[in-house]
């Protein structure tokens, strides 16, 4: 898988350098299954399909869906007929693919496996966003 060389001193913090890299700041690479096959090949991060601010929009490459927006204000708000996800379904969205019902999120989702650290950090930069 292609990763690039990270200036860890680029980034704040260590969820900021996940989101942008798949690199953790100890210099883990941050692996994952699933998801599009260009991200195998050519490596990627959330920025990849999120953006840069988390709010999604974004065709997928090679797919007809369409980024969503991952800044946690916009999944825990309230929208009357809509589920809302909590910090425990966002990280499980996050390494296990489910949605808030436990249903599979789309396949262009890849499954990230990180320590329990970094899917935390990860968590708290969703909510810088």
């Amino acid at each position: 898988m292609g990763r690039q060389q990270v200036d860890p001193s680029q980034y704040a913090a260590n969820g900021e350098q996940i989101y942008h890299t798949a690199t953790s700041k100890n210099g883990d690479a941050i692996t994952f299954t699933g998801g599009p096959r260009w991200l195998s090949t050519s490596g990627g991060s959330c920025v990849s399909c999120h953006g840069a601010d988390g709010r999604g929009g974004f065709a997928i490459a090679m797919t007809n869906e369409t980024a969503p927006d991952i800044r946690y204000s916009a999944l825990t708000a309230v929208t009357p007929g809509q589920k809302t996800y909590t910090t425990a379904l966002i990280e499980r969205a996050i390494t296990k693919g489910l949605d808030e019902d436990g249903e599979p999120l789309s396949s262009t989702m890849p499954r990230w496996q990180m320590s329990d650290r970094d899917l935390k950090d990860l968590i708290d930069y969703l909510k810088k966003l």
